[in-house]
């Protein structure tokens, strides 16, 4: 006789199973200067065990829980403050997945990177740029605004100078442009005598400024001409940003040389009067001339000095050196035939026989 039950086992579960991420590395993008709270992206883990065992928390390295917040029961990654790329351009994050802590907060509890019971995934931030920088120039500033230009030189067609600008964006956000107001003040000097005129044109692309007229009448004897032009740049960002300056193109016949009005204590420039923000300091050519022969002719009666003083000291040096060879030869010869060495030599002769008979005695 036989007898045969059905037998159900039931296996219990226990929390031996650690969360697992469903990616071990996550890039999100988020743009600059967005308001905080504004969602960056979502992490997911997932933990194989059963309820109540299945449940996850989630947390950030203290670094990065600086600048991000992470949603402890669903993963949701959001950012503390807004973000600046020109700071900082990309930022990394530590996420971390585990079972709930029973006995202490997940706010309080220690931060574990690694452990039997913890899985652990990388995130990376990419902050997208924002046109938010104006350009800036480099030339022309305040203390360095002017251009020279000999009124030879001033043909149409010449390259008389480039201004420079630069942005902190990035890409199209940083690509610039250059134009011209619509105006051109020249003003001559003396008088003042303002009038409009379209001398110049500016390569948009990389800043090179160049005479559209013939300007080499422009200047007459010792009066410059001084054109006040305004430089405006923009980038191509949306919306598109820009900034001006002023610059000055004085051409002239004559050497010209700039020298600040208004000087702090600390050498640094306070401000730049209007028509005397470069008073012209300048020589004619014939006094050129005459300035530079007399320094080549200084410079050659220096060389011809220094010369001869050289020669006369070998020639002294060489006449010493024979004098001196002289000297001794004579010296050695009257020294033989010297009654002062003779008498010498006959006490000594003397001294010498009476120490023999005294040591004989």
């Amino acid at each position: 006789m036989s007898a045969s039950c059905r037998l159900i086992v039931t296996v219990r579960d226990v929390d031996d199973e650690r969360p697992v991420f469903q990616m071990q590395h996550y890039t999100f993008r988020v743009a600059e200067n967005q308001p905080a709270r504004t969602v960056v992206g979502e992490v997911a883990a997932v933990d194989r065990d059963t309820f109540p065992f299945n449940r996850i928390v989630y947390s950030l390295d203290p670094v990065s829980d600086q600048l991000f917040h992470i949603d402890p029961d669903t993963g949701r990654l959001v950012i503390r403050r807004p973000l600046d790329r020109e700071q900082k351009a990309s930022h990394r994050a530590v996420v971390v997945a585990r079972p709930p802590s029973t006995d202490v907060k997940i706010a309080e509890a220690p931060f574990a990177t690694s452990g039997s019971g913890t899985g652990v995934c990388d995130v990376d931030i990419v902050v997208d740029d924002v046109n938010d920088s104006r350009p800036k120039f480099q030339f022309p500033v305040a203390g360095d605004d002017t251009i020279f230009v000999w009124a030879t030189d001033a043909g149409i067609g010449h390259v008389i100078g480039q201004v420079r600008a630069s942005d902190r964006d990035a890409g199209v956000n940083a690509r610039l442009v250059y134009r011209l107001s619509t105006q051109s003040v020249a003003t001559l000097l003396p008088p003042l005598t303002p009038t409009t005129t379209d001398a110049f044109r500016i390569d948009a692309d990389s800043g090179q400024l160049t005479t559209i007229v013939d300007l080499r009448g422009a200047a007459d004897g010792e009066s410059p001409t001084e054109f006040i032009l305004e430089v405006i740049v923009s980038d191509l960002g949306t919306p598109s940003l820009s900034n001006s300056a002023p610059l000055r193109v004085v051409v002239g016949t004559e050497v010209v040389g700039l020298r600040r009005t208004n000087v702090q204590e600390d050498g640094a420039a306070e401000d730049w009067e209007g028509g005397t923000v470069a008073e012209l300091l300048s020589l004619s050519g014939e006094e050129l001339a005459l300035i530079g022969a007399f320094i080549l002719s200084a410079v050659v009666v220096s060389v011809c000095v220094v010369v001869i003083c050289a020669a006369r000291c070998g020639r002294k040096r060489d006449k010493r050196s024979v004098g001196r060879q002289q000297e001794v030869v004579a010296i050695g010869d009257a020294s033989i035939d010297s009654p002062l060495m003779m008498t010498s030599l006959t006490t000594d002769s003397v001294t010498t026989s009476d120490r023999q008979v005294k040591s004989q005695v």
